[in-house]
């Protein structure tokens, strides 16, 4: 029995103790091969149809139009919907990655526009995520998605985090705190809400008061150039260098997770596709209420 427990703690120990590249210089990172590349940007966004609604107006390739959005469910819809409209790429970032109900939610949308052919690119910061083992990572064993990490923690287990920090303070201190959102290159939400329920459900025990933006055009584009130097940047690690993720039947398990939440609430999934549609169609009928001028990201 004893034999046993101690080769339980070391296999726990090691695997503690197993360690990702801190940077795409390193020599292990040498290896790695995009699975999204610049050919799946080279498309017009104005040609697409989340553009078109507003085609007179965005023929001004210096106007952007701003949509305010303070309420945290109507936040979440936009996002949710947008995906669903979605017909070349997405790419989110965010600082905080929650691995609750909203969250798997979204990361379904972004699968489902993956299985459509979207280019879906995802950043999160390494101190915003629950784990390894954390849903928004499996994503990346999708063919149409690409995860990344930013500013790793150099070993993985979360007894050794936050030791880390005596012997690497100015890196590991320097957090990616961005929220960007953006749809075909075209729409953007950008605010200070992360992803997770705290920032979208006001009966959660505790939840942010965040205001975001939803804008489309010059920003937009503005917006995807900020999004893509972080996304070339050293310190974002490819979540296929993680050794977590690396089994297909995780995501399988996510998948059956999916279905299983589907099942379990056929009511309230059939409701939820109702808001989505309500929402799509509000906005190809310029429902929403857009202030048009010259902005700067």
């Amino acid at each position: 029995m004893y034999r046993f427990l101690l080769i339980v703690f070391i296999a726990m120990f090691f695997s503690s103790c197993a360690t990702v590249p801190t940077s795409m210089n390193d020599r292990r990172a040498s290896s790695y091969q995009p699975k999204i590349t610049e050919e799946s940007y080279r498309f017009d966004p104005l040609e697409t149809d989340i553009a078109l609604v507003y085609k007179e107006e965005l023929q001004n390739k210096n106007m952007s139009g701003a949509a305010i959005i303070e309420d945290g469910l109507a936040a979440f819809v936009v996002r949710a919907s947008f995906a669903r409209m979605a017909e070349k790429t997405i790419d989110l970032q965010t600082y905080i990655y929650s691995n609750d109900l909203s969250s798997r939610i979204l990361i379904q949308e972004l699968r489902m526009a993956a299985d459509r052919g979207v280019k879906v690119r995802i950043l999160v910061d390494d101190n915003g995520t629950d784990s390894d083992f954390a849903d928004v990572m499996l994503l990346n064993l999708h063919p149409n998605i690409e995860v990344k990490v930013f500013n790793t923690f150099k070993f993985r287990g979360k007894l050794f985090r936050y030791p880390q920090f005596l012997f690497d303070f100015n890196r590991l201190n320097s957090r990616m705190h961005n929220k960007l959102f953006i749809v075909d290159g075209v729409a953007v939400v950008i605010g200070g809400r992360n992803v997770g329920s705290n920032y979208f459900y006001p009966e959660q025990d505790s939840n942010f008061s965040d205001t975001d933006v939803l804008f489309l055009g010059k920003i937009a584009k503005e917006a995807t150039q900020s999004f893509n130097d972080y996304w070339k940047h050293h310190l974002a690690i490819p979540a296929s260098f993680f050794p977590d993720i690396l089994s297909k039947r995780r995501i399988k398990k996510l998948e059956s997770k999916f279905a299983q939440m589907a099942k379990d609430s056929p009511k309230e999934t059939a409701r939820y596709n109702g808001i989505m549609e309500y929402a799509a169609d509000m906005y190809k009928n310029r429902g929403f209420t857009f202030y048009w001028g010259r902005g700067q990201n």
